[in-house]
């Protein structure tokens, strides 16, 4: 566990070095230009319907979503009468206090 742990660390660290660096920027701009029409790059190829669902999933990762998000989750685990748990999220709520070993 402690090895997939480590790799996938090390692979956003390898991922993160190269986006910081501008390496992705021609691999970047070749996706999105594959997706847009050969005449008018302004235009996405596909329905338009499609073009309005990328955007809204896109905004999904906005602060605004991931704090609503995060504090109804919040206050799931807190109405759940769990607030143990809450404030200690990395340990489950069926875990014994003296048995915290998987």
């Amino acid at each position: 566990m402690l090895a997939i742990a480590a790799g996938a660390a090390w692979g956003f660290a390898a991922v993160a070095d190269r986006m910081s660096e501008g390496e992705s920027h021609g691999i970047d701009r070749a996706i999105v230009m594959g997706l847009r029409g050969a005449g008018d790059p302004s235009n996405p190829i596909g329905p338009h319907w499609f073009a309005v669902i990328a955007r809204d999933v896109t905004a999904l990762g906005g602060v605004a979503v991931l704090s609503l998000v995060s504090l109804a989750v919040l206050a799931y685990v807190l109405l759940r009468a769990c607030s143990s748990c809450a404030l200690r999220p990395g340990l489950s709520p069926t875990r014994e206090r003296g048995s915290l070993h998987s």
